[in-house]
């Protein structure tokens, strides 16, 4: 393989992110519509704190716990994890734990910018890796084809 050719070791790495997402995707989602950690954790057979840290990328389970959570997650619908967060999810993943979110956030409110630049509608994963309200398309008599950027980071 060439110089800027993928190995496997990196297909597996982008395959075992991929997975990871989803599963924080199902967590998040179950923790919309059922409110509390500690409930859910119950469920599922993990300390509250493994699901926290787990959320907040700060750390990645260890073996039995992310088997437990993968247990959980198959009773769940399929959830589609878009390429976007995935990608922002390998980014950040040399980052200590503390500062993958963190990041994952700044990135993604940077092309935010980009896109409210360009005139481009917002995607709707972007929206949500940035902490965005959902897309309102005739918000405030605004153009209904390029939403606003509000930055959490700027004072």
């Amino acid at each position: 393989m060439g110089p800027t050719s993928i190995d496997a070791s990196e297909i597996d790495a982008y395959a075992d992110m991929r997975e990871l997402e989803t599963l924080r995707r199902a967590l998040r989602r179950e923790l919309e519509d059922h409110p509390g950690q500690d409930d859910l954790a119950r469920v599922i057979g993990v300390g509250r704190s493994v699901l926290r840290k787990f959320l907040e990328q700060r750390t990645r389970p260890r073996a039995g716990a992310l088997m437990k959570i993968r247990r959980w997650a198959e009773d769940r619908p399929p959830m589609f994890v878009p390429l976007g967060s995935v990608i922002l999810a390998t980014a950040v993943h040399d980052l200590p734990g503390g500062h993958r979110a963190r990041a994952r956030r700044d990135v993604a409110e940077a092309l935010l910018l980009s896109y409210q630049r360009a005139g481009v509608p917002l995607p709707d994963w972007l929206r949500e890796e940035a902490g965005l309200p959902a897309a309102d398309k005739f918000r405030d008599g605004a153009r209904g084809d390029v939403d606003p950027v509000w930055s959490r980071t700027a004072a």
